[in-house]
């Protein structure tokens, strides 16, 4: 072999390196970029659960316009259908994308924690019914 062909196989080498790192970078940024997506369409999901359930009498298995004195936490957290395993005892979801906690629950208003499975980091979807203009108010904090 020939001193070209070897640096011509070295020059492909490094080549085709720095092209796999960088492959592998993208990959795994827009991995962890469908992973949050799909914890904030669930928390959203969630929420938007959340007003119905508040709303659905209690005999019907709704909280009855009260969710911190007539559903447990863990009635709840599965009343909220995010998709998983559910923890009745720890209101709490694992699924593939994160784990959900019932974080706060007060008369009209949840606050739900969710630990995302890929990235760093969590986020909060706080869903409160506005009880003067009766309109139900949802935001998601990082």
């Amino acid at each position: 072999m020939s001193q070209k062909t070897i640096i011509q196989l070295a020059f492909l080498s490094l080549i085709i390196g720095v092209a796999s790192v960088i492959a592998l970078h993208i990959f795994g940024a827009n991995a962890e970029r469908l992973n949050r997506d799909a914890v904030e369409k669930e928390l959203q999901a969630a929420a938007s659960i959340a007003q119905s359930v508040w709303v659905t009498p209690q005999a019907l298995k709704g909280a009855g316009q009260d969710f911190e004195e007539n559903m447990s936490r863990g009635q709840l957290m599965a009343s909220l259908r995010i998709p998983g395993e559910v923890d009745l005892e720890n209101a709490k979801v694992v699924n593939a994308h994160a784990e959900y906690h019932l974080e706060a629950v007060v008369t009209d208003g949840i606050q739900i924690l969710a630990i995302p499975a890929t990235w760093p980091g969590e986020l909060r979807m706080v869903v409160k019914r506005n009880a003067e203009t009766r309109s139900w108010e949802t935001r998601m904090i990082e």
